[in-house]
């Protein structure tokens, strides 16, 4: 099904742009009154460079000393906070702007300590936010340079937080580029440093970008782990953003997992929180999720409206890996309308744009997609380039050994963490024994001074000696309790520990008992297609016809039979005893009985055929008079055709016949005797 090549921009990883500057709005009053009244039109066109170019005039117009550097750098930064969702590219050049005006008059102006540390403060921000949008944009190595500026200037500030936030979507931009092992290395540290610092926020985006480095290694369980915790707090935080974010990564993995409803139902809930945000980039993206779900149910023309939908909104904000993929998805829409051309033109576009980005995943499909044209255009030479450059992609975005650098991160990080836990415990300990020093301490300098003083009194020395005896004897019990409650509470942790173990290597069995178990049901459902006659066999025979056969549990147990012996066309439905592998035993027995019955003993009459059939599975599953032995079996109806005189005989077993002719419709009731 050309369907496989459907690219769904759902699992993303989650970018941190730190909004933070919008709470100077309301300090910057008189300057946006300024700018307000030289932009008249900014509201129609959304010309970013119109938009600077009329706030330097108002510069120049307005003498008021509040509009001096610092207050219009923060006036770029909030007025680009404002519009960076719906105008990205005028939100670019407002924050660039800030980004030269910072760093001009951090080298041409002597300031104060704490007046540079402040612009440092706007330069990080300014510098984050740019590479936010390149990022967006798809251009991933302007995004990587402003990104390494970023972590630079954070680690200056000492900015844990910003820190950790620049480290996350370095690890994006590694992982969009196919570095699965050093994207890990980033998310690791930048997850770590944010449990340090307290930041929920952070915790939940890089939950996020874990569970997507999960699924790109097809470890499903793992991946809906980490992303409910990123949608747990999030909920909590009330973050509607990243809300949004989490819903349809959600969506993503039930839309894998084939549980459509699921699926559909979490796209629907970020959909609807993106649009009250206006979020261009997050709607394009539901708008092609949500295509995505009406291609799997086939309702085509649902499917390609939602997939152009997306498409304009990325062409309008210059998405271009978000436009790669949407000319996939319009592409494979053409290609299952056999308009073949015009899938070529959408695949090539999309496969020019992929490599220009350096983005493996995009490549990937692209190059299948052109594969499976140029295939069904009889171009072996140029299908089987493209076969190559798709294997090549998919080795390099999933193999073993990214895998299992996963789980040693993932190891190392937990190693670390509670290495972390075990020297504090240490710290602590030390601290304790210190303490008791100094109170021992304390006890000698009593001591001596008792004996200074013997000679005031032998019943003084004898009653302080006593205190002190009790005072030992109590802590001695007290510590000999403690040493008893820690051998427990260790013992404790052995039987848990050895439990979780148990209860692992149990999972471990059953999952591959079940994996087993699947192999050797599809394998069945291949040998009972292969025993089911084919449709160019079925239409050699038969003219004006159509069959419906739905398997309930993969194998089935209902069979459809045609055979022509000598004048006679046999066709025959039959409904088994049960569903999945019991029908399907019961079905290759049926087939296997009746293959005999007709053409190896050429007999053609409808009622006789069944009458042995009968006594066939009878004798083959040792059936007896009483009823537990007679409830295998199968219902079914059988005509017998002679294609000279058109002359239709009919037996049937449990089910009807029904004869339609164009003045009225017959019905042969179904025979009450069951043939075993």
């Amino acid at each position: 099904m050309l369907s496989n090549n459907r690219k769904v921009n759902s699992l993303i990883s989650l970018s941190l742009h730190k909004t933070g500057y919008m709470k100077y709005q309301s300090i910057l009053i008189f300057l946006f009154i300024v700018i307000y009244s030289q932009l008249g039109s900014f509201a129609q066109n959304h010309n970013s460079a119109a938009y600077f170019n009329k706030i330097e005039q108002a510069k120049k117009q307005c003498n008021t000393p509040c509009l001096n550097d610092t207050v219009i750098i923060k006036s770029y930064l909030a007025w680009g906070d404002d519009i960076y969702l719906q105008y990205p590219d005028s939100a670019l050049h407002l924050w660039l702007q800030a980004e030269k005006l910072s760093t001009d008059l951090l080298s041409e102006v002597e300031l104060s300590d704490q007046d540079i540390i402040g612009l440092k403060k706007h330069l990080n921000y300014a510098i984050s936010s740019i590479g936010y949008i390149y990022d967006n944009k798809g251009n991933i190595d302007s995004a990587l340079f402003y990104y390494e500026k970023d972590l630079s200037i954070a680690k200056e500030l000492g900015d844990k937080r910003g820190i950790a936030s620049t480290l996350n979507n370095i690890g994006i931009i590694y992982k969009n580029k196919g570095e699965i092992i050093k994207a890990l290395e980033y998310y690791d540290q930048s997850l770590k440093m944010k449990e340090e610092a307290g930041d929920k926020q952070g915790v939940a985006i890089s939950y996020n970008n874990i569970g997507y480095i999960y699924y790109n290694q097809n470890d499903i369980p793992k991946s809906l782990e980490y992303l409910s915790k990123g949608l747990e707090l999030v909920i909590e935080l009330r973050d509607t953003q990243m809300m949004a974010n989490s819903y349809n990564n959600l969506g993503y993995i039930y839309n894998e997992e084939e549980e459509i409803s699921k699926a559909l139902d979490y796209y629907l809930k970020a959909l609807t929180l993106r649009e009250s945000l206006q979020d261009k980039q997050g709607m394009a993206n539901s708008y092609n999720n949500i295509g995505g779900i009406y291609e799997f149910k086939q309702e085509i023309s649902k499917a390609l409206s939602y997939y152009e939908k997306s498409l304009k909104i990325r062409q309008e904000i210059g998405d271009k890996q978000g436009i790669a993929t949407s000319l996939i998805n319009i592409a494979n829409i053409n290609l299952e309308l056999e308009d073949i051309n015009l899938a070529k033109e959408k695949f090539l576009k999309a496969y020019k744009i992929s490599k220009e980005l350096g983005f493996p995943d995009e490549i990937k499909i692209a190059a299948e997609g052109l594969k499976n044209v140029y295939e069904l255009q009889g171009n072996i030479p140029k299908a089987y380039q493209f076969f190559k450059e798709e294997i090549q992609m998919r080795d390099s975005i999933q193999n073993e050994d990214n895998s299992r650098a996963t789980q040693k991160q993932q190891a190392r990080y937990e190693y670390l963490k509670q290495a972390a836990i075990d020297s504090i415990a240490h710290q602590n300990e030390i601290k304790f024994k210190n303490l008791e020093l100094e109170k021992s301490e304390a006890v000698k300098e009593k001591q001596r001074i008792t004996i200074l003083f013997f000679i005031i009194g032998f019943v003084i020395i004898l009653l302080f000696a006593i205190v002190i005896l009790r005072m030992f004897i109590q802590k001695k019990k007290a510590n000999k309790l403690l040493a008893f409650q820690n051998n427990e509470i260790n013992q404790q942790k052995e039987e848990i520990q050895a439990q979780r173990d148990e209860i692992t290597e149990h999972r471990d069995i059953v999952l591959k008992q079940k994996e087993e178990i699947e192999d050797s049901i599809q394998y069945a459902q291949k040998i009972q297609s292969a025993v089911i006659p084919s449709e160019k066999y079925t239409n050699q025979i038969l003219n004006d016809y159509f069959i419906i056969f739905r398997p309930h549990s993969i194998v089935s147990g209902d069979f459809y039979w045609v055979q022509e012996v000598n004048d006679w066309q046999i066709v025959t439905v039959a409904d088994c005893t049960g569903h999945g592998v019991p029908g399907a035993f019961m079905s290759m027995l049926g087939i296997s009985f009746i293959t005999e019955i007709v053409r190896k003993k050429e007999i053609t009459n409808a009622a006789e055929v069944l009458n042995q059939l009968r006594t066939s599975i009878i004798e083959s599953l040792n059936q007896t008079k009483d009823v537990e032995s007679q409830k295998d079996g199968m219902d079914m109806s059988l005509v017998a055709i002679n294609k000279n005189t058109n002359i239709c005989f009919w037996a049937g077993a449990n089910n009807p016949l029904w004869i339609i002719r164009a003045d009225n419709t017959t019905n042969k009731d179904k025979d009450p005797i069951d043939i075993i």
